[in-house]
């Protein structure tokens, strides 16, 4: 698998996180941080998007936002920058 399907996919899964979660204009910084960094493709930077990732869930956790279809982007997302991290570095 190519680099850039991987970083297309990993911006898919940002975009759909970063739409759901700001609907409510409540900001999620690092989330957006993320999708800025491989919208960019800031190679220098993707070991910080797991990082940043795990910051807003601790984040939705204590806002106690419970969703499937947000958690299945949370999840594949955090495994795609896994993924990438481990082929980058």
């Amino acid at each position: 698998m190519k680099i850039e399907s991987i970083e297309t996919e990993l911006l898919n899964e940002l975009r759909a996180i970063d739409d759901y979660l700001n609907k409510d204009r409540v900001i999620y910084n690092e989330a957006h941080g993320a999708l800025n960094i491989i919208k960019n493709k800031n190679k220098p930077h993707y070991h910080k998007i797991k990082h940043k990732l795990f910051m807003d869930f601790r984040m939705i956790d204590d806002h106690q936002i419970y969703d499937p279809r947000l958690d299945f982007h949370l999840d594949r997302a955090y495994k795609i920058a896994a993924f990438l991290e481990h082929i980058i570095i």
